[in-house]
C-alpha cells in the first residue's frame, strides 16, 4: 500500500502530472466535456492535498484549470441544470476538505512566518483590506456584492501567494518546473485559439472577425493578454535550452496569435515586450547566444519581405484594426464615469457594483468594469485602495530589483504585458489571469535565493 502511495506522490510531483492536466484541460475545452476532466482534475487535487507535502503539484492546475470553459458549454443549459450545479458543488467541496485534511496532517511542516516574512506579505495584506472594504463610502447605497467581488480579488491576489510561501519545497529545479507549466498553458491556449480559426468561422470575406473570437472564457481582448503574459517564457526557455529554435519559434507563434487576437491593446503592449525579449536574448551571455542573433536577423528580414508581398492580404485580414484605428471604444466615458464616482466618494470609493462601465459575465457574474486599472481601484476603493495597490507595486518592484538576473527579466517582463494590457482593459480584476500573477510572483519570491547569474541548466 505504501508502494502505491509514494508511486502517486510521484506521479503527481512529477513532470508528468502537468502534462496530463494540460491534456484533459484542452480535451475539455474541444469536445465540450468539462465535467468529466474537472472530475479527474478535482480527484487528482484531492489526492495532492492529502499525500502531498510538497504543494508543487498544485501549480499546474490551478493555472491551467480556468483554460477549460468553452464557449458551448457556457452558454448550454446543461451547464447550469442542477446535476451540473450538485457535480461543482461537490467538487469545489471535494476540493476544500482535502485542503483542510493538508493543513492537518502537515500542520508541523506549515509556517505562517513564511507569508508574514516574504517581502511582498505586507502589501498583499494592505490591498487585500482595501479590496474588502470597498465602498463603505457610501453604506446608504452599499451592496453586499461589493463585499464578495472584493472578497474574490483578495482571494486572487493573495491566496496562491499564501499557499505557495507557506508550503511549497524550493530548489534549482523549481524555477525550470514553474516553467513547463507555464509553457503548457500557453499550448492549451493556442491550440484552443488555433481550433477556433479552423472551425469557429472567423475568416468571413478574407478578414478575420473578432466578434467570432470567443473560447468561452475569454474573448479576444482576454486571449490577446494572456498570450502576452506566456510569451517571454519561451524566450527564457531558449536561452536556456538546447532546443534553442522550438522555444524561440514557440515565442513568435505566441506573438502571431496576439496579432490574430486583434485585441489593440494586446497587441500594443505585446510589440515591444517582444523586442525587448528578444533583444536581451541576443545582447546578455548565454550558450545560445550566436543562434539567437543569427535566428533573430533572419527572420526579422524575412518577417520584412513577407509583409511587402502580402501586404494587400494583411491589410484585408486585419482590417478591423485598421478601421478601428484610435477609436477609444467608449473608453474615454468609462474613465469619466469611474473619475467622478472617486470624487463622489474619494476615501473608500463606491464599490465594484456601483461604477458604469463594462459588463462582461464570463464563468463568474462580474460587475461594471471601467479598463484601466488606475481608475476602477480609484472609483471602486478610492484612494485607500489606490495607496494598496501603489505599496504593492513598490515592493514587486523592489524585489525584481533586488534580484536582477536573466530569469527575473523574462517574469518580470511576462507580468509587466498583464499590468499594461490592465491598464486598457479588465484583466487584473478578472479573477483568473490574477491567480496566475499571484502564482508567478510567490515562486519567484521563493526562488530568488537559489538563483545563479550563470545557470546554465537546460530546460
Amino acid at each position: 500500500m505504501s508502494n502505491v502511495k509514494q508511486k502517486i506522490i510521484n506521479f503527481l510531483n512529477g513532470y508528468a502530472y502537468p502534462f496530463c492536466v494540460a491534456f484533459f484541460v484542452l480535451v475539455g475545452h474541444l469536445f465540450s466535456v468539462e465535467i468529466y476532466t474537472i472530475a479527474f482534475i478535482a480527484l487528482t487535487v484531492c489526492a495532492g492535498f492529502i499525500l502531498c507535502k510538497d504543494l508543487k503539484f498544485f501549480i499546474a492546475p490551478l493555472v491551467c484549470f480556468y483554460f477549460i470553459f468553452s464557449k458551448r458549454s457556457l452558454s448550454s443549459e446543461t451547464f447550469y441544470d442542477t446535476p451540473s450545479l450538485i457535480f461543482y458543488g461537490v467538487a469545489i467541496f471535494a476540493v476544500l476538505f482535502s485542503i483542510v485534511i493538508h493543513f492537518i496532517v502537515y500542520r508541523k511542516e506549515i509556517t505562517i512566518k513564511n507569508f508574514t516574512s516574504s517581502a511582498l506579505s505586507k502589501g498583499l495584506i494592505v490591498l487585500i483590506i482595501a479590496l474588502l472594504i470597498s465602498g463603505l463610502s457610501s453604506l446608504q447605497n452599499y451592496d453586499l456584492k461589493n463585499l464578495i467581488f472584493g472578497f474574490l480579488n483578495a482571494i486572487a491576489f493573495a491566496l496562491p501567494f499564501f499557499f505557495f510561501s507557506i508550503n511549497l519545497e524550493i530548489d534549482k529545479t523549481t524555477k525550470h518546473y514553474l516553467c513547463y507549466v507555464l509553457i503548457l498553458t500557453s499550448l492549451v491556449i493556442t491550440v484552443e485559439f488555433l481550433w477556433l480559426f479552423i472551425n469557429g468561422n472567423v475568416i468571413q470575406n478574407g478578414s478575420i472577425y473578432k466578434g467570432a473570437l470567443d473560447l468561452g472564457w475569454g474573448v479576444s481582448n482576454n486571449i490577446g493578454a494572456i498570450l502576452a503574459m506566456f510569451m517571454p517564457i519561451y524566450f527564457y526557455c531558449a536561452s536556456q535550452s538546447k532546443y534553442f529554435l522550438l522555444f524561440f519559434l514557440g515565442g513568435l507563434l505566441t506573438y502571431g496569435c496576439v496579432l490574430l487576437s486583434l485585441s489593440r491593446a494586446a497587441i500594443l503592449f505585446a510589440t515591444p515586450i517582444l523586442g525587448a525579449c528578444v533583444l536581451f536574448l541576443c545582447i546578455r551571455k548565454h550558450k545560445q547566444r550566436k543562434q539567437a542573433i543569427v535566428y533573430t536577423l533572419v527572420l526579422f528580414v524575412a518577417a520584412c519581405v513577407g509583409c511587402v508581398l502580402i501586404k494587400d492580404t494583411l491589410f484585408t485580414a486585419f482590417n478591423h484594426i485598421i478601421r478601428a484605428g484610435f477609436n477609444d471604444s467608449g473608453r474615454f466615458e468609462y474613465y469619466k464615469s469611474g473619475m467622478e464616482k472617486f470624487f463622489d466618494a474619494p476615501i473608500f470609493g463606491v464599490g465594484f457594483w456601483n461604477t458604469n462601465g463594462f459588463n462582461y459575465s464570463f464563468v463568474i457574474v462580474a460587475p461594471n468594469y471601467l479598463h484601466n486599472t488606475v481608475i476602477q481601484l480609484l472609483a471602486s476603493c478610492g484612494i485607500v485602495g489606490f495607496v494598496a495597490y501603489v505599496y504593492h507595486r513598490y515592493q514587486t518592484i523592489k524585489l525584481f530589483v533586488k534580484n536582477r538576473n536573466a530569469y527575473s527579466f523574462y517574469i518580470a517582463m511576462s507580468i509587466l504585458a498583464l499590468l499594461l494590457t490592465s491598464l486598457l482593459d479588465i484583466h487584473l480584476f478578472n479573477i483568473f489571469p490574477t491567480i496566475i500573477y499571484s502564482t508567478m510572483l510567490c515562486v519567484f519570491e521563493k526562488i530568488a535565493p537559489y538563483q545563479e547569474e550563470n545557470d546554465k541548466a537546460e530546460v
